[in-house]
């Protein structure tokens, strides 16, 4: 799993952590499995997400990481009844979560992790790698409107 119980333990207390996992009706791990879909539904199409979500350790992104712990513990705090308000710090971090996953699905900041666009690590056969053709995109410019 790419965000692990102390990761959590760096953005709220550990009694508190264990006292809404006591509470609620899921475990952890299918929190942090969909915190984890959330971010790469954001970000599969300009970077090489799915293989950041394979790192462990230190090689992970750390604002990745922190990002995912943010979504996972809103998830979690927002299956509790009565639990979240519209100024609770995690609606609020859960907020600013998704404004970066915004700004860098549009390009307008950097994710620091590899991109697309990158060479791949290694030395991987492109054609084989499955993440090399995922960020392909077909745009054209608007439509002229010619009126004479």
């Amino acid at each position: 799993m790419y965000a692990v119980e102390t990761d959590f333990h760096n953005l709220i207390a550990k009694d508190d952590f264990d006292a809404a996992l006591a509470e609620g009706f899921t475990s952890m791990e299918a929190i942090t499995r969909t915190a984890c879909a959330t971010v790469q539904n954001y970000l599969y199409q300009r970077y090489r997400i799915r293989s950041e979500f394979d790192k462990m350790g230190d090689d992970r992104n750390a604002h990745l990481v922190m990002i995912v712990c943010d979504i996972a513990l809103y998830i979690l705090f927002s299956s509790l009844p009565g639990r979240l308000s519209e100024d609770d710090i995690r609606t609020t971090r859960y907020n600013a979560a998704i404004r970066w996953l915004e700004n860098v699905a549009a390009g307008k900041i950097g994710a620091g992790i590899p991109s697309l666009t990158d060479p791949v690590p290694g030395g991987t056969n492109p054609e084989t790698d499955p993440e090399y053709f995922a960020g392909i995109r077909f745009e054209s410019d608007p439509k002229l409107q010619n009126n004479y």
